[in-house]
């Protein structure tokens, strides 16, 4: 598969699982493979995330349905030109994504998310790579700015400062069908607010250390953005016994 189709079924993937996990796509357009050649060779030398390689132009941003001013950034980092393959993802993502929080004509909010797009499988190489961006980003961060707690209050949701500046690096074949619609796949459902989680170990007369795990970095996990503490609600459907509801903690 050439990396134009690679693409345009990764954002129309990526479109179909964010709209079912709380981000609001209505924005982003649906694009044919043409429009996307048009974004993909477009010449941006002078864009100010030129850093992170070619075919930066496919890039585009969501904003969280229930907290507008939380955005995630989609960015597809590294990808050849032409015929030239492009060169490994090495260490120096880190201190490009860690610049272009920092810089003083950042484009990137303080409380923004990313959600990286590659062009080669992942290895531990990588793992470590976003394991240490999602340290580095935490680290003296105090939380995210007053409009997104105002927009949280209004919602009536509590979540953790780890679930914004949240960076999740994936290969671009991930998103060419959505595993989460595949039949042996059960529904995942995110529990992030603090105050619905706690009621849950209630009614589970149960503590944290006593759940179930889920990793972090477990595919699913990383698809619906699962992040340490948060409560993953699993459905299956079981021809005998019906519906059955488990609930694992993501570590």
């Amino acid at each position: 598969m050439d990396i134009i189709s690679k693409i345009t079924n990764s954002r129309n993937i990526i479109l179909e699982i964010l709209n079912e996990y709380d981000w609001d796509v209505s924005n982003v357009p649906i694009l044919s493979n043409l429009e996307i050649e048009k974004l993909y060779n477009l010449d941006n030398k002078n864009n100010k995330l030129s850093s992170l390689g070619y075919g930066i132009g496919c890039n585009f941003d969501v904003k969280h349905k229930l907290i507008p001013s939380h955005i995630l950034k989609i960015i597809y980092y590294n990808f050849p030109e032409g015929e030239i393959k492009g060169a490994k993802v090495t260490n120096g993502l880190i201190k490009k994504i860690i610049n272009l929080y920092k810089s003083d004509d950042s484009i990137f909010n303080n409380d923004d998310s990313l959600l990286i797009l590659l062009n080669e499988n992942i290895n531990d190489t990588i793992i470590n790579i976003n394991n240490s961006l999602n340290i580095l980003l935490q680290e003296n961060y105090n939380g995210p700015s007053k409009i997104i707690k105002d927009e949280m209050n209004k919602s009536n949701i509590h979540l953790s400062n780890q679930f914004f500046r949240n960076i999740q690096i994936f290969n671009i074949m991930t998103f060419q069908n959505n595993l989460l619609k595949h039949n042996l796949v059960p529904q995942h459902i995110p529990i992030r607010n603090k105050d619905e989680i706690e009621k849950i170990f209630n009614s589970c007369n149960a503590t944290r250390e006593q759940f179930p795990i889920i990793s972090k970095s477990d595919s699913i996990a990383k698809i619906i953005r699962l992040i340490p503490g948060d409560i993953c609600k699993i459905i299956r459907i079981n021809k005998t016994c019906g519906k059955y509801i488990y609930y694992r903690i993501c570590k």
